[in-house]
């Protein structure tokens, strides 16, 4: 119970370094409540994940986003069934995906869509998915209510995670690598 505790407080910690710095982020959860980035997959069990981008105070809320998933399950692995809370659709997960809406949505939290995952295959312990940038934009955007570009930060997902304090939802970054804005923000 102490390591299950002391894990999700890492987790937490990790997470938060990329919330504090006010850099949006689209990540992918197990959780509806976008806490947990790893979880137990089955052959044949279908997994529900959770796509959800976080919003800084500064940018209440979004319009539209751009980005990809790098380590997707292939055709022979899993079959993939998204489903976005948008019908403003454009482009493959696996290549450069675009979603708008024809309202902003509000943040701080908002949830893009899911991804039922059907695997036909065993998984192996700690395959990661990751959000990228789009091939075709090379780009891994949110657009605000004002329309807006903004950068993004990408999260991790781990299926089959061996060791929850390792796996991350987002990568972390050395103090020394933060500017002293982002550093001072931390405070």
């Amino acid at each position: 119970m102490k390591k299950a505790i002391a894990a999700l407080l890492l987790l937490a910690a990790s997470s938060s370094l990329v919330l504090a710095q006010g850099m949006p982020t689209i990540g992918i959860y197990d959780d509806a409540n976008y806490t947990i980035c790893y979880g137990n997959i089955s052959q044949y069990v279908t997994k529900t994940v959770y796509f959800a981008a976080w919003l800084p105070p500064e940018i209440p809320s979004m319009t539209a986003c751009e980005f990809a998933v790098s380590g997707l399950p292939g055709p022979a692995e899993a079959i993939l069934t998204p489903t976005w809370t948008t019908t403003l659709v454009i482009g493959t997960l696996d290549y450069d995906l675009a979603l708008a809406w024809t309202n902003p949505q509000v943040g701080p939290w908002v949830l893009l869509g899911t991804l039922a995952i059907f695997p036909l295959a065993a998984f192996p312990m700690d395959d990661l998915m990751t959000v990228v940038p789009g091939q075709a934009c090379l780009c891994l955007t949110i657009v605000d209510g004002d329309f807006v570009e903004h950068d993004a930060a990408g999260g991790m997902y781990t299926f089959n995670c061996s060791d929850p304090a390792g796996c991350l939802c987002f990568e972390e970054t050395a103090t020394e690598d933060l500017n002293w804005g982002s550093l001072k923000s931390l405070y």
